[in-house]
C-alpha cells in the first residue's frame, strides 16, 4: 500500500529565519532550533581552559617532589641546616622563574587573541606608512610632475579646440611638497584564505599645516596646476593662464585582492568608494596669481553643481556596491604573447628550382616559420633529386601575432653537409584579417633579387574562439571543440625522492611531452629538492580526448639520456583539464612526488580540416537516472530556492533537468543519455537556483568518473553495467564545503565494435599500402636469399617475428540493413555545410522527447556554418524522431529565441544520408549532415522504449459504492487527477448520489508511463466548509494495451470504485521550451478540463525523461595501417586465444533505494528495475507494445534490494557490477586487464639488471599472467651494460588483482634478428603489496632490480 501523504494545507509551515526579523542572525547565540546543548558547550569551554591555563600543575608537582628530595638528601648526608636553606632558595628561584613563564605564556596568549579579534573591530593607524610616504615624496614629487608635463605638453600641441583658442599647454603641474597621508586602515581577516579585504581612510590635504614643522611651513610648496590657452594668431595673440590651486581630496576605498598560487599571486583587484569622497579645489580661469578670483567660492553653488556632476560620473564605476575591477591574470596573460590561432599551410608544388652553388638537381625542401616566432620551424619533407617537386602537405603553425610575416625558406638537403638555402618567400599575414581561406597562392622564390623558382601552396587561418561578450555584459563561453590550441604551465614539484643523489640533494630538470611526443624541455636547476620552473609550452591538440600528459623530472647528473628518473606523472589531458576546473592543480607522481600544473585550452572551429579532428567514436552511452536531492543550500531570505541541475562532459554543457519551484529536496526522476568516447571522461553536475533578472546562482556541484562504470572483458570489448537499482549519494559542494546532497544512478550500455566509415576508409587505404609494401619486401626477400645462397659464408641469416604489444577488441563491418535491424545505438552526424536564412544563427538537432540538443553548433558568421559532428543515443529506432532547430541563442530558454523547427523520422534520415550527405531542410534553411549508426550491445527494456511515452485519452466513466459524507446518507462526488502531484483534471460535481455518473474526457501527455504517477482522488463537495476526501486510488498506466481502448476500474483505499475508459497512444512529448516546473512538460497539453497546478510542492515526482545525449566535435576516427616490417624474416602466424566472461558474483547489494513514488524521496520503497537483456535484433525481438506491462511488472517485481547474505543473480551476458557507497559517489569496481576479482591501480619500474649475462643489449619484457589467458604490459628500450649493470629505470602502470603474477623475460637484442631469451622470473604481486623499496629477483645466470608501487 503507499505511503500517505499530508494534503498541503496540513504541512508544517516553516518560519521566516530569525535574522529577517530583526537584522541580525541570534540564531546561534540563542540555540533556537539547535540540537547541540549548552552543557556539552560549557564542558568544552571548561576543559579548554583547564588544558591551556591549569596544565602547569605537572611543573608544581616536580618541583615539590624535586625539593623534597633534596631536603632528604641533605638532611641524609648531614650537610646541615645551611645546606637546606641553599636547597629552598634555589627552589624558589625555579618557582619564581615557573611563575614568570606562565605569566608570560598567558598574557601572550590572551594578546594573540585579542589582536586578532581587534584586526576586525579597530582600525590600524599607518604612522609608519606617513612617514615613509612623506620622506619618498619630495623625492618622487618632482619626477611625476616632470613626466606629466611631458606627456601632456605632447597630447596637448595638437588639441586646439577651434572656437578662437589657437593652442593649449599645459605651463606647470605639481602636487605640492606635503604627501597624502593613509589616516586607518582597516582588515576583514575572516574573508578566507585566498581573500584579502581591507578598508582605506585616506586624506590628501596640502594646505593643512597642522602637523607640519616651522621649517616645513617656510619651504612648503602648495599644488598647482597651469593651463596655459593662446588666444589669436600671430603677433595678434595673447596666452592666458587657467589656474587649479589648493586641492584636497578624502575618501574611505574598500579594497578587495583575490590571491591565486601562480605568479603574480594576485588574480583580481577591486576597488570602491565607501562613501563619496570629498574633493576640493580653487579655479582662477582669469587673473592668474596676481589678480584671480576663485569663481568656485564667488559663484554661490557653482561648487556642489560641479561636485554633483563628478559623483554622479563616478557612482556607477567606483561608487559602493559598484566597485572598479582590475583582472591582473588577463592583464599579465594579455603579454604573454600567446598563440592566437593556428594556421594551416598546405604545400602543393614548385617549379623551376634551381641553387647558384648546386650542380645537377636538387633534394629540396622548405622551413615554415613566423618572423616573431623564429625559432618554432615547421619542416616538409625532402624531395629527392627534382626541381620540380610536388608535396600536398599540410603544416600547422602556431601564431601569436598577425602584425607579420610568414616565411617560407626553400633549402637543398645535402645529407651529412650543411644544407645550402635556394631561396624565400613571405607573406603578409595580415591579409588573413579579412579573408581566413587563400587557396592556389603563388609565389617567387627569391634569393636577394634573383628568381629561383616558383612555389604553390594554400593558408586556411583558424582562430581561437574567444567568448563572445553578450548584450548584458555576461561573456558566453565558446563551444567546447576536439581541436584546440593547449598551454600548459609546470611550476613546481615537491617531495622529489632524493635517495638518487649521493649527497640528497637533486639538480632536477623536467620533460613534458603530449601524446608521447616531446613539447618541452624545462631548464635544469641546481641544488634544490622543490625546484620552481614556471615554464609553459603551447601545442596543437587534434584530439582532446584521446591526448595524454607526460611530465617526468629527473636528476641532472651528466649522464644525457641516462639520468635517473626522481618522479613522473602521466595522464590523459581530459582527467588534467577536469582536476584543474575543481582547483585541484596538484598532481600526485606515479612513484613519488607530486607536480603542480596549469593548463589553458582554447578551442579552434577547425573541424573542416581533412582528418584533424581525431574524432573517436561512441563506445556506449552512460544511462544516468538524476533522482532527487536533499538539504540544499537556501539563497533566499524569502522563501527557498529554484534548484535544476546541468550535466556537462569535459566542460561542454549536454543537458539541464527542468526547474523544481520554492523547495530544498526537490525530485527530478529525469533519465539521460550520454554517449562516451573514452573512460577517462568525467560528468559535472552542476546544481543552479534559477532567477528571473539576473544570471542563475550556483549551489553546489558534484562529479562523476565515468571510468569507475566501464569495464573491459578479457576480448577486449566493453561489458555493460546495470546501475539503475543502485542509488549514489554524492554531497553537492560549492566552494570546498558541502551544500547537500545528490541521489544518481548511473547504467552503461556498450555499443558493438563495428567498423566506422571513416575507419573502413583507412583500413581500405592501409590495405593498398600494405600490398604495395608487401610486393616491395618480397623482391627484397628473395633478392637477400639470393645473396645468401651465393655467399653463405659472409651472411648470417636471422629470424625477425614482429610482437604485438597490445591485442584490442576484434571490430567487424556491418551492412546498413544489419545495423537498422538493432533497436537502439549511438547515431552519429557529420556536418558537411549549412545554409541560413538570417545572420548569427545556431544549429539545434533535438532527438526525441529530449528538452536540451544533442548538438549545438558554433555561432554563424554569416550564414553559412563549416563542417562538424555529433552524436546522440537513440532509444527506439524504428519511432524515432530527429528535429532540426533555428535558434537565435546556443541556449534557448523561450519560444522567442526559437526561429524555425521542423520533425523528421530518423530512420529516413538515416537511410537517405547514410552513404552520402542529405539536406535537411527547415522554412528555408538547409544543413547538409551525413548519418551513421554505431549498434548497441544490449536491447534496453520497454519501459525505455516509445511506447512509454504518449497521449493518455482518458474517459472518467462514474463510480459505484462511494462513501457516504452527508447526513442524508449521500455525498456530493467530484474527481481530481493528480499527474506527478500536479492537478491535472477535476470533474463536475454529481449532486445527492452514491454512484455518480460523470462521462467526462480529458487528454493527458504521459512523459512516462514506468515513472510517471496518476493519482486518483474522489472529493464530497460541501457548500459551508472543505470538501471530504472519499477515497484515493494510484491509476496503473503500465497495464493500458497501446492504440486500444480498455475499460477498467479502480478500487478506491476507503470503500468504492471508479470506472475508467482509456486509450493510450505512444507519441514522444518534448517539454516546452524555458523554465519548467513540476512534471516537466507542457499542460497546456491537457484537453478537456480545467487545470490548476499545485506549487510548492516539495515530493514532485516523474518528470520528463528530459535531457539530451552527448554530443562531441569533430570528425570521426581514422583505421589504423598495419604495416608489417621485413628484413631477412620469415612471417609467423599468431592466433590470439580467446576466454569466456568472467562473472562477478560477489557483488554487494545497493544499501541506498530512493524512492520515485508520492512521499519522501528517502523512504525504501523500491523503484522499477530497468534490466538490460542481451542484444537481439528487432526482427527477432518481441514486439514491446504487447508486452510492455509484463516486461515493466516483471522489472518492478525483480527491484527489491536482495537480502545481503543472499548471493547476486548471475547475467547471462557480459556484463558487470558494482559496489556501491551511500556516502561518496567515487564507488568503484573492480577492474583489472587480465581478470575482474579485486584489481588494484600499481606501476612497476624495471631499475636495472647485474650480472653474467654475456650479452650486448638487453630488453626486458613484462607480462601479466592470470589463470585464463595472459596479457603483455610492457617492453623496455635496449640498453647495454656499463660496468657490468644494465640500467633502465622505465615504469609502466598495470591494473590487476593480487591473485596475478608478473612475468619478467630478459632478452638479449638483436637488430636484424630475433631477439634471443637470456633469462625470465615471476613475480607474485601478493608478495609485492605495500612494498616500495628496491628489491632484486634473480634471472638467468644475473639478477634485475625492480621497483613496485602496489597498494
Amino acid at each position: 500500500m503507499p505511503e500517505k501523504t499530508l494534503p498541503e494545507k496540513a504541512l508544517p509551515v516553516e518560519t521566516a529565519p530569525v535574522q529577517a526579523a530583526h537584522g541580525f542572525n541570534w540564531k546561534p547565540i540563542g540555540g533556537w532550533d539547535s540540537t547541540h546543548t549548552h552543557v556539552s558547550s560549557n564542558k568544552l569551554v571548561e576543559n579548554y581552559i583547564i588544558d591551556k591555563f591549569y596544565s602547569d600543575w605537572y611543573y608544581n608537582t616536580v618541583l615539590v617532589v624535586g625539593t623534597c628530595f633534596f631536603s632528604w638528601l641533605v638532611a641524609r648526608w648531614n650537610m646541615g641546616f645551611v645546606a637546606l636553606v641553599l636547597v629552598l632558595l634555589c627552589a624558589s628561584s625555579v618557582y619564581r622563574a615557573e611563575f614568570r613563564r606562565f605569566n608570560r605564556n598567558i598574557r601572550d596568549d590572551m594578546t594573540r587573541v585579542v589582536a586578532s579579534e581587534r584586526l576586525e573591530t579597530q582600525a590600524e593607524t599607518m604612522d609608519w606608512m606617513n612617514s615613509f610616504l612623506a620622506k619618498f615624496w619630495v623625492i618622487y614629487m618632482p619626477a611625476l610632475s616632470e613626466m606629466v608635463l611631458t606627456q601632456a605638453k605632447a597630447i596637448l600641441e595638437d588639441a586646439a579646440p577651434g572656437f578662437g583658442i589657437d593652442a593649449l599647454t599645459l605651463d606647470e603641474f605639481t602636487l605640492g611638497s606635503k604627501a597624502p597621508t593613509v589616516d586607518s586602515i582597516k582588515s576583514y581577516t575572516k574573508k578566507g584564505p585566498d581573500h584579502v579585504e581591507m578598508d582605506w581612510a585616506f586624506s590628501f590635504r596640502p594646505m593643512d599645516t597642522d602637523n607640519m614643522t616651522k621649517n616645513e611651513i617656510k619651504t612648503k610648496v602648495n599644488p598647482k596646476v597651469a593651463l596655459g590657452v593662446r588666444i589669436g594668431k600671430g603677433f595678434v595673440s595673447k596666452s592666458l593662464p587657467i589656474l587649479v590651486e589648493n586641492m584636497e581630496f578624502v575618501g574611505r576605498m574598500n579594497v578587495k585582492l583575490k590571491l591565486s598560487n601562480n605568479f603574480p599571486h594576485i588574480k583580481m583587484v577591486s576597488v570602491s568608494f565607501l562613501e563619496p569622497p570629498l574633493i576640493d579645489y580653487a579655479l582662477k580661469p582669469v587673473g592668474g596669481d596676481t589678480f584671480g578670483l576663485d569663481i568656485m567660492s564667488l559663484i554661490p553653488g557653482l561648487s556642489t553643481f560641479v561636485n554633483t556632476l563628478i559623483h554622479g560620473t563616478l557612482r556607477p564605476m567606483v561608487y559602493a556596491p559598484n566597485s572598479f575591477d582590475v583582472n591582473v591574470e588577463e592583464l599579465m596573460a594579455a603579454q604573454a604573447k600567446d598563440a592566437i590561432g593556428c594556421l594551416a599551410i598546405t604545400i602543393e608544388s614548385a617549379t623551376g628550382l634551381q641553387c647558384s652553388d648546386s650542380v645537377g638537381s636538387l633534394d629540396p625542401y622548405f622551413n615554415l616559420y613566423t618572423e616573431k616566432n623564429a625559432a618554432e620551424i615547421v619542416v616538409t619533407d625532402v624531395k629527392a633529386d627534382t626541381s620540380s617537386p610536388k608535396w600536398n602537405e599540410t603544416k600547422y603553425l602556431l601564431v601569436n601575432s598577425l602584425e607579420q610575416q610568414l616565411c617560407l625558406d626553400c633549402l637543398d638537403s645535402n645529407g651529412v653537409r650543411a644544407d645550402k638555402p635556394v631561396g624565400s618567400a613571405t607573406f603578409d599575414l595580415r591579409e588573413l584579417l579579412q579573408e581566413d581561406v587563400f587557396t592556389g597562392l603563388s609565389a617567387r622564390i627569391m634569393d636577394g633579387d634573383k628568381l629561383h623558382g616558383t612555389l604553390s601552396y594554400s593558408l586556411r587561418w583558424y582562430p581561437v574562439q574567444a567568448p563572445e561578450v553578450l548584450e548584458d555584459g555576461t561573456k558566453e563561453l565558446p563551444m567546447d571543440s576536439e581541436v584546440g590550441i593547449l598551454k600548459l604551465t609546470l611550476h613546481e614539484a615537491a617531495k622529489l625522492d632524493t635517495s638518487v643523489s649521493m649527497v640528497g640533494v637533486l639538480n632536477p630538470y623536467a620533460e613534458i611531452r603530449i601524446n608521447s611526443e616531446k613539447v618541452r624541455d624545462c631548464r635544469a636547476l641546481k641544488r634544490t629538492n622543490e625546484p620552481s620552473w614556471e615554464e609553459s609550452v603551447e601545442t596543437l591538440v587534434t584530439s582532446k580526448s584521446g591526448a595524454s600528459v607526460t611530465v617526468t623530472v629527473k636528476d641532472n647528473q651528466g649522464k644525457k639520456d641516462r639520468n635517473p628518473v626522481i618522479a613522473e606523472y602521466s595522464g590523459p589531458l581530459d582527467d588534467v583539464l577536469f582536476n584543474l576546473s575543481r582547483g585541484e592543480d596538484w598532481f600526485k607522481c606515479h612513484s613519488s612526488g607530486q607536480i603542480r600544473l596549469s593548463a589553458l585550452w582554447k578551442p579552434l572551429a577547425m573541424t573542416g580540416v581533412e582528418s584533424a579532428t581525431g574524432h573517436l567514436p561512441a563506445v556506449g552511452a552512460l544511462r544516468l537516472n538524476i533522482r532527487h536531492a536533499k538539504d540544499m543550500l537556501n539563497l533566499e531570505v524569502v522563501g527557498k530556492v529554484d534548484p535544476y541541475v546541468k550535466v556537462s562532459i569535459n566542460g561542454r554543457l549536454l543537458s539541464r533537468t527542468v526547474t523544481i519551484d520554492d523547495c530544498l529536496d526537490p525530485v527530478w526522476n529525469e533519465v539521460l543519455y550520454l554517449p562516451i568516447q573514452t573512460e577517462h571522461q568525467h560528468i559535472a553536475l552542476d546544481t543552479f537556483d534559477y532567477q528571473n533578472m539576473t544570471k542563475d546562482r550556483p549551489l553546489g556541484s558534484t562529479a562523476i568518473s565515468v571510468g569507475d562504470f566501464m569495464k573491459r572483458g578479457p576480448d577486449g570489448n566493453w561489458l555493460a553495467y546495470e546501475g539503475n537499482e543502485k542509488v549514489i549519494t554524492a554531497p553537492l559542494a560549492l566552494k570546498n564545503k558541502n551544500k547537500g546532497t545528490i541521489f544518481y544512478s548511473v547504467s552503461f550500455i556498450p555499443t558493438m565494435p563495428v567498423y566506422t566509415r571513416d575507419e573502413l576508409t583507412a583500413l581500405e587505404r592501409a590495405a593498398v599500402k600494405q600490398a604495395e609494401q608487401d610486393e616491395k619486401d618480397a623482391e627484397e626477400q628473395a633478392r637477400m636469399e639470393k645473396l645468401y645462397k651465393e655467399n653463405p659464408k659472409d651472411y648470417e641469416w636471422y629470424e625477425h617475428v614482429q610482437e604485438d604489444e597490445m591485442i584490442g577488441p576484434k571490430k567487424q563491418s556491418m551492412t546498413f540493413d544489419e545495423v537498422t535491424s538493432f533497436q537502439s545505438g549511438v547515431l552519429s552526424f557529420d556536418i558537411t555545410g549549412a545554409l541560413l536564412t538570417r545572420l548569427g544563427l545556431f544549429v539545434h538537432f533535438i532527438l526525441d522527447d529530449f528538452a536540451f540538443p544533442a548538438y549545438v553548433s558554433a555561432r554563424a558568421e554569416g550564414k553559412t556554418l563549416g563542417a562538424d559532428s555529433g552524436e546522440a543515443f537513440i532509444r527506439d529506432l524504428q519511432n524515432s524522431k530527429f528535429i532540426l532547430r533555428i535558434a537565435k541563442k546556443a541556449e534557448v530558454t523561450s519560444s522567442d529565441d526559437v526561429v524555425c523547427e521542423t520533425s523528421f523520422h530518423t530512420l529516413d534520415l538515416l537511410t537517405k544520408g547514410y552513404s552520402k550527405p542529405v539536406d535537411v531542410a527547415s522554412n528555408g534553411n538547409s544543413v547538409q549532415v551525413q548519418f551513421e549508426l554505431i549498434p548497441s550491445s544490449v536491447v534496453l527494456p520497454a519501459s525505455e522504449m516509445a511506447a512509454d511515452v504518449g497521449k493518455l485519452q482518458l474517459e472518467v466513466l462514474g463510480a459505484e459504492g462511494l462513501m457516504a459524507a452527508d447526513r442524508n446518507g449521500k455525498s456530493d462526488p467530484y474527481v481530481k487527477l493528480f499527474l506527478n502531484n500536479c492537478e491535472v483534471f477535476k470533474s463536475e460535481k454529481v449532486k445527492k448520489t452514491l454512484d455518480p455518473t460523470w462521462n467526462e474526457l480529458v487528454t493527458l501527455p504521459i512523459p512516462s508511463r514506468s515513472r510517471s504517477r496518476l493519482l486518483l482522488q474522489v472529493y464530497d463537495w460541501d457548500a459551508m466548509s472543505d470538501d471530504d476526501l472519499l477515497g484515493s486510488a494510484m491509476v496503473d498506466l503500465t497495464q493500458l494495451e497501446a492504440l486500444k481502448h480498455v475499460s477498467f476500474s479502480t478500487k478506491l483505499d476507503t470503500q468504492g470504485l471508479v470506472r475508467f475508459k482509456a486509450l493510450f497512444a505512444p507519441e514522444y512529448i518534448r517539454p516546452v521550451v524555458g523554465k519548467v516546473s513540476g512534471v516537466g512538460i507542457d499542460l497546456n497539453d491537457v484537453t478537456g478540463a480545467p487545470l490548476k497546478v499545485v506549487s510548492g510542492v516539495a515530493d514532485i515526482t516523474g518528470g520528463a525523461v528530459g535531457g539530451a545525449a552527448g554530443l562531441v566535435g569533430g570528425a570521426g576516427q581514422k583505421g589504423t595501417s598495419f604495416l608489417k616490417s621485413t628484413f631477412l624474416l620469415k612471417k609467423k602466424d599468431k592466433s590470439v586465444p580467446g576466454s569466456n566472461v568472467s562473472d562477478d558474483s560477489n557483488v554487494s547489494p545497493a544499501v541506498l533505494e530512493a524512492n520515485a513514488a508520492m512521499g519522501d524521496p528517502d523512504s525504501e520503497l523500491a523503484l522499477e528495475s530497468d534490466t538490460l537483456k542481451p542484444p537481439a535484433p528487432l526482427n527477432s525481438a518481441v514486439n514491446p507494445r504487447t508486452n510492455y506491462a509484463n516486461e515493466v511488472q516483471a522489472a518492478r517485481g525483480n527491484s527489491v534490494p536482495p537480502s545481503p547474505h543472499a548471493p547476486t543473480p548471475r547475467s547471462s551476458f557480459n556484463v558487470h557490477r558494482r559496489n556501491v557507497s551511500t556516502t561518496s559517489g567515487a564507488s568503484s569496481f573492480a577492474e583489472s586487464g587480465v581478470d575482474a576479482n579485486g584489481a588494484m591501480p600499481g606501476r612497476v619500474t624495471i631499475v636495472s639488471a647485474q650480472g653474467n649475462f654475456d650479452a650486448g643489449a638487453l630488453v626486458v619484457k613484462v607480462s601479466l599472467l592470470s589463470s585464463t589467458k595472459s596479457k603483455d604490459l610492457y617492453k623496455t628500450r635496449a640498453v647495454k651494460a656499463v660496468g657490468g649493470v644494465w640500467k633502465w629505470h622505465e615504469s609502466s602502470p598495470f591494473k590487476a588483482s593480487v591473485d596475478t603474477t608478473m612475468l619478467i623475460t630478459v632478452k638479449e637484442n638483436h637488430k636484424f634478428g630475433k631477439n634471443v631469451e637470456v633469462g625470465t622470473a615471476s613475480v607474485d604481486l601478493s608478495s609485492v603489496v605495500g612494498r616500495t623499496e628496491d628489491f632484486t629477483v634473480n634471472i638467468g645466470t644475473g639478477s634485475i632490480t625492480l621497483n613496485f608501487h602496489y597498494n
